[in-house]
């Protein structure tokens, strides 16, 4: 990515379109809402520049946490029963709607939503800027807790799981590259077709949660479409 400003504002994708970088359609500064993509095959230098860039504060932030929660508990496993959802607890532990975000189990939860979470996050929030990133996940994460928690009245096993991982705010972000693409006019079947298969992974094992998956992506498109119109 090139070393230009961060688009603070949706409007960016309403300007002109071409193969290799967005432009402002006034050309008083052409450079603005350019974006120069990388040739691929450089991965060193890719993770390099996305690591140094200081346009990207939440994302950062967010797997930085994320990961040292996840190291604690390795070390302090039971912390993560005050942190991680249950529809149960929740009503003594109400923070955890929100904190589930960063308890992860196992290596392969941890990898796979960081790796997702930090480059699909570095480039929205290099669009939209980090405090719109940043309500957009929050609220996605809150929407997967209330989408679980609506879980307990068709299965009673939820009263007994511990639901944690920061795919609720992923999938957020996924509803908010869907109306990016959508408010340029670019089409929006790959999105729509990368979140169909996200989500039918639910149904291949009983330990990922559909309900938390859905809730993120359904308030996540909700908040974006806000911020696009306002």
């Amino acid at each position: 990515m090139s070393d230009l400003q961060p688009i603070n504002d949706f409007d960016a994708y309403k300007h002109d379109w071409n193969k290799d970088s967005f432009t402002d359609s006034s050309n008083k500064d052409p450079n603005r809402f350019s974006f120069n993509y990388e040739k691929p095959g450089n991965f060193k230098n890719t993770f390099l520049n996305h690591f140094s860039n200081s346009n990207i504060i939440f994302t950062q932030s967010m797997t930085a946490i994320c990961v040292v929660v996840f190291f604690i508990t390795l070390i302090f496993p039971r912390i993560s029963y005050y942190f991680a959802y249950n529809p149960v607890t929740v009503m003594v532990y109400p923070w955890t709607m929100i904190t589930s975000a960063f308890i992860h189990y196992g290596f392969m939860h941890i990898i796979f939503n960081m790796i997702t979470l930090y480059y699909i996050g570095a480039e929205i929030e290099k669009i939209i800027g980090s405090w719109r990133i940043a309500i957009i996940f929050l609220i996605s994460t809150l929407g997967g807790s209330l989408f679980i928690g609506s879980g307990i009245f068709y299965n009673s096993a939820a009263f007994f799981v511990y639901t944690g991982g920061a795919s609720s705010g992923i999938f957020g972000l996924f509803g908010t590259i869907y109306v990016l693409q959508k408010s340029k006019g670019i089409s929006t079947t790959p999105m729509i077709v990368l979140i169909i298969l996200n989500l039918s992974l639910g149904f291949l094992s009983p330990n990922i949660s559909i309900l938390g998956h859905l809730g993120g992506l359904v308030f996540g498109t909700l908040t974006a479409y806000l911020f696009s119109k306002y």
